[in-house]
């Protein structure tokens, strides 16, 4: 954004200088919604980033729930009473509903990739994030400057 550098109509007239108030009050309103949803993305990712890493140290302790009752998720914050028989094998979400049968060990090693991937998304939205953070204190600077010229 190249707003401060543009310094245009500064000597304008009052409706060139208004003009130019509602422009940058529309931008600016634009840069603060980007900025909202990267918020919330940047927000969700981080919760499945950390979901992730709690999987990740469950399967670690698998081999010790053998046998013993543990809550089973059912969906919706419900929750069925069960043991453990395989503490080898997990059922791992491929995608669609569907699941696959994995070793402990692939299976942390496909949370180790996707947990990457999370990372490589979380930097993105996050400079993204600082982008849109950015115009909108350079417009802010501008529209004050415009505002006292007024």
């Amino acid at each position: 954004m190249t707003i401060m550098a543009e310094n245009r109509n500064t000597t304008g007239t009052k409706f060139d200088i208004s003009k130019e108030i509602d422009e940058l009050r529309y931008v600016q309103q634009m840069y603060q919604n980007q900025y909202y949803i990267l918020s919330q993305q940047l927000d969700e990712l981080t919760a499945v980033y950390a979901g992730a890493a709690n999987t990740k140290e469950i399967l670690g302790s698998m081999q010790s729930l053998k046998g013993k009752e543990s809550l089973i998720p059912a969906g919706s914050g419900f929750y069925a009473t069960g043991k453990v028989s395989d503490d080898k094998n997990v059922l791992v979400p491929i995608g669609a509903s569907y699941t696959i049968s994995m070793s402990i060990e692939s299976a942390k090693a496909l949370l180790d990739k996707r947990s990457a991937r999370y990372t490589k998304e979380i930097e993105k939205l996050t400079a993204a994030k600082r982008n849109a953070e950015k115009s909108i204190n350079e417009i802010s600077y501008r529209l004050n400057e415009l505002v006292q010229h007024t």
